[in-house]
């Protein structure tokens, strides 16, 4: 059997790599953080554009149900204008001459 020398017993300095070799390894690494990355920033601007779709849909849906609303008041306040001096006669009470006969 061969023997190894240990850590503590090599004397020589280690040898340097050029940065190319020791950049290449770590190539998927990087292209696995930039991608997701990406992935996490375009989430979020989709997030972001769908909440403001979101928004701008409840607040249409907010004034067409507000104009609704008027638009009924409206058309009823029209209705008992119409009906109002038929009320007035029918449910008026007697006049105060009227009530004040011994």
């Amino acid at each position: 059997m061969q023997n190894v020398a240990m850590i503590s017993e090599v004397t020589e300095p280690r040898a340097s790599f050029p940065i190319e070799q020791e950049i290449a390894p770590r190539a998927p690494m990087l292209w696995l953080l930039v991608c997701g990355l990406a992935l996490m920033v375009a989430i979020a601007v989709a997030t972001v554009l769908s909440i403001d779709k979101f928004r701008e849909n409840a607040i249409e849906n907010g004034k067409d149900g507000l104009e609704s609303a008027v638009l009924l008041l409206v058309r009823h306040g029209v209705v008992t204008r119409a009906i109002s001096p038929l009320l007035l006669e029918t449910f008026s009470p007697p006049p105060v001459s009227a009530r004040m006969r011994p």
